[in-house]
Formats: C-alpha cells, structure tokens, sequence
C-alpha cells in the first residue's frame, strides 16, 4: 500500500474500438461520467457518491491529461498507444491527499483492466 498503483496491458483491438467501451468499463468499475469528448478522447468523471473518496477520470489517447479541478481521493489515468499489433493501456490511480491508500489504487486498477478485457 502506498500512494499509487499503476499497470500496462496490450490489447489486440485499435483505440478507437477500445476507446469506445471505455465509458462503460468506468461506469461498471464505479466512476460516475461527467462528459466526454471524443474530438480530444478525454473523459471527465468521478467515483460515485456511494464510494468512500472522489476522483477525477481524464483518459487521453496517446497521452495523460492533467485534471482540470481539484479533488479529493484517487486521481485515475488512462493512456491508451496505438501500437503494430492493437494498442497497450497504461493505467495508473494515485492519491490526491494522504499517505496510504489502503489498497484502493490497486482496486481501481485492476477494476478498469478486467472491465476493459471482459470488453474487448
């Protein structure tokens, strides 16, 4: 346990088949959709109010996004690379406040991952 937890994986799919269940894989993993815009393939979101801390969601294709308010709770990125073969997502959930996340980061995680498999 400690302030961030990040992990890769490769997917045999472009981005843009990927990016388009994205939406959902979040709302399943617990994170409420404020708006997306696929002119700049960011969302931005929340966990929902049920869960213990908030959290922005910026997901950027290529790239990682910096939040655009502040919040309390977990800061969650997604990058997703074009690669010859599909894509690689990069994911990474980190502390806004605090010392020790509890385990929450590796949640996050591996909840977007497994959302994302189950999707592809």
């Amino acid at each position: 346990m400690g302030r961030k937890y990040e992990s890769s994986q490769r997917f045999a799919v472009p981005v843009a088949d990927l990016w388009s269940s994205v939406p959902d894989v979040l709302d399943e993993a617990g994170f409420e959709i404020l708006e997306v815009d696929d002119s700049t393939h960011t969302i931005r979101g929340k966990k929902r109010k049920d869960a213990i801390s908030t959290a922005e969601v910026h997901i950027g294709v290529g790239r990682s996004t910096a939040p655009a308010a502040k919040t309390f709770g977990e800061r969650l990125h997604l990058t997703l690379t074009e690669t010859a073969s599909g894509c690689e997502v990069w994911v990474e959930s980190r502390l806004r406040f605090g010392l020790v996340d509890w385990g929450e980061n590796r949640k996050n995680v591996e909840r977007v991952l497994a959302g994302l498999r189950q999707h592809t």
